[in-house]
């Protein structure tokens, strides 16, 4: 694997491997982020819509973390608002808060966070028939 440092570029992409350091340029985007041991980058400074933290990989954040999906393998230490699904898979270990509608919790994985789970429809009145 190649190891570098990416400096100013503009990146716009679909999916975006990454285990290095990133400091990319204005307007950078991807559609899935994958974080891989040794990936080193600032959220801020990259817009994506999904993220995944592969095993050995490690992110810690102090501020706010906000995706469609988040899926877990490695470690995350970060207050994350996910507007579809947070899944933690078999190993990962988070420690936050998360706001999402859907959380996924495999067998042996970490959690130590406080909780929002709320649905997709939470604006819609109760059917009092139901």
């Amino acid at each position: 694997m190649a190891q570098g440092v990416v400096t100013g570029a503009r990146l716009i992409c679909q999916n975006l491997v990454l285990a290095g350091t990133i400091h990319p340029g204005p307007g950078s985007r991807c559609q899935t982020l994958t974080l891989r041991p040794g990936a080193d980058f600032q959220p801020g400074a990259l817009d994506f819509t999904d993220l995944v933290i592969d095993p050995g990989a490690s992110l810690s954040l102090t501020e706010g973390l906000t995706c469609r999906t988040l899926t877990l393998k490695g470690s995350l230490h970060a207050d994350v608002s996910a507007s579809q699904r947070i899944t933690l898979t078999s190993g990962s270990s988070f420690r936050g808060s998360m706001q999402t509608p859907a959380l996924t919790l495999e067998d042996e994985a970490a959690l130590d966070a406080e909780l929002h789970i709320i649905p997709d429809n939470r604006d819609s009145e109760p059917n009092p028939e139901d």
